[in-house]
């Protein structure tokens, strides 16, 4: 077991361990710039409590301790930083299971075995992701593998610039029903993902279905001329008709879930335009009155994924904080990736 993590670095152990035979070795705890990147890493992580954290490299577990999850491992090769690991904070030389937050701080550079971090986030990963590695530094290679960051944030930090990214995994749904069809998740599905849900529509089974998702964080994107009607629209690309909900369903479902105390998730109303057309074949004028909401909403999601400067620079006029595309994305919170379930 201890071979095999050995190899994740290239760094020899010995070396490793030479570092930590003094405690702070490289004065984590004393610079002002680590305390700096230390906040921007917790205050991107605030509201939320995960499950179980993966700390990649965790050290001494100076970040690690602080965590908001209530099972925090630190993945570490020396035994010298292990010993001097917080209670409460397991020292691990094996990943196990599924984490719903895992970190990685100056791991992914070329004198480290970057791959096999890699795929221990590959196949542990069970939610977020967050990166924080010396700009000129990092590999192209976890780009490649991971795909564009939901956020991204640089800041000077020591003699270099930091590379602060967030990899919050949103998923695109539409229907939950049984029909083979891209459109359509199965209820075990729902249950079975981790993820941030965003649903499109937003249709009438969804909110038939609340039990699979009212303990998941959940977003709806409303279309406002297609509430209380069906999907004739969109029949070449859907199977069937289905009805998207009301305005007063959707608005009773958001006010029972965050007033239930047996609900364990949030859901929040996000705007999908009032009639869905591409907006990159609109005026600004025509782009502005789609995107408009009836009331103020902090989310978007672009139709079809497609957007240009046109349709960002008129999302942030309208007030918007983020906005969601499918898979497009230029790693702001304009363009916030987001996956089909089943894909």
């Amino acid at each position: 077991m201890l071979k095999k993590i050995k190899n994740m670095w290239k760094q020899p152990k010995e070396e490793i361990e030479k570092h930590y035979e003094k405690k702070d070795p490289w004065e984590y705890q004393t610079n002002s710039d680590d305390l700096i990147r230390k906040n921007k890493i917790l205050e991107k992580l605030n509201g939320r409590t995960y499950q179980r954290a993966l700390d990649i490299g965790g050290g001494e577990g100076w970040i690690s301790k602080d965590l908001p999850a209530d099972e925090i491992e630190a993945l570490e090769i020396s035994d010298n930083a292990k010993k001097r690991l917080p209670e409460g904070i397991l020292g691990v030389t094996e990943p196990t299971g599924k984490y719903d937050l895992i970190i990685g701080t100056g791991i992914f550079y070329q004198h480290y075995d970057y791959e096999k971090f890699l795929d221990i986030i590959k196949n542990h990963s069970s939610g977020n992701v967050l990166l924080c590695n010396i700009d000129s530094w990092i590999v192209d290679e976890v780009y490649e593998r991971l795909g564009q960051p939901s956020t991204r944030e640089t800041f000077p930090y020591r003699e270099f610039t930091q590379r602060l990214e967030f990899m919050k995994t949103f998923r695109l749904l539409h229907n939950i029903g049984t029909e083979a069809h891209s459109n359509y998740n199965t209820r075990e599905e729902v249950l079975d993902c981790n993820d941030i849900l965003t649903f499109d529509g937003v249709y009438q089974n969804v909110l038939d279905n609340y039990d699979v998702w009212k303990d998941k964080e959940v977003i709806f994107f409303v279309m406002g001329d297609y509430a209380g009607k069906d999907n004739t629209f969109d029949l070449p690309n859907v199977p069937k008709l289905e009805k998207y909900a009301h305005w007063y369903d959707i608005g009773m479902e958001v006010a029972f879930c965050r007033d239930c105390h047996d609900c364990g998730g949030s859901v929040e109303v996000g705007w999908h335009t009032w009639s869905h057309p591409d907006l990159t074949t609109l005026t600004k004028e025509e782009i502005m009155k789609e995107i408009t909401p009836p009331f103020p909403m902090k989310s978007f999601a672009y139709p079809y994924g497609k957007y240009n400067d046109l349709v960002i620079e008129c999302v942030k006029e309208a007030g918007y904080e983020r906005a969601f595309s499918v898979n497009q994305t230029d790693g702001t919170q304009w363009t916030i990736p987001r996956p089909y379930l089943n894909k």
